[in-house]
């Protein structure tokens, strides 16, 4: 499970607020940072969120960490077979590299759930 702070960070980015479990290291008898006991909200352009409002967004700020994860792993398989593409690189047919890094680019639009992603196999 995510941490308040992590869900409000989702929904709210720049929000103003800290965290009492965020300032100590936490121990077996100490709040875990799942509710929102301990929050301390500063923002004044945004109401402050309930416990309810936190657990109604959580399951889709997982997901979209999840996606996330995702796509910095995609972005990191792109960036590692960029030098493929460039027009000095000693390659005649590149077409299995252009397929393989299309792929890549067709990812969040072709898995529906981030747990469900199969990243192609790069060409030999």
């Amino acid at each position: 499970m995510i941490r308040v702070t992590e869900v409000i960070r989702w929904k709210y980015p720049d929000a103003k607020f800290t965290y009492g479990g965020d300032q100590v290291q936490l121990a077996p008898h100490i709040d875990d940072g799942n509710d929102c006991e301990g929050l301390n909200w500063l923002d004044e352009n945004i109401d402050e969120p309930s416990q309810a409002d936190v657990d109604g967004w959580r399951d889709d700020a997982v997901e979209a960490y999840k996606w996330d994860d995702v796509r910095a792993e995609r972005d990191k398989k792109l960036a590692s077979s960029d030098y493929v593409m460039m027009v000095d690189f000693p390659l005649e047919d590149k077409s299995d590299w252009e397929a393989y890094r299309q792929e890549l680019r067709d990812i969040p639009q072709d898995f529906d759930d981030a747990d469900d992603v199969v990243y192609p196999e790069e060409p030999a």
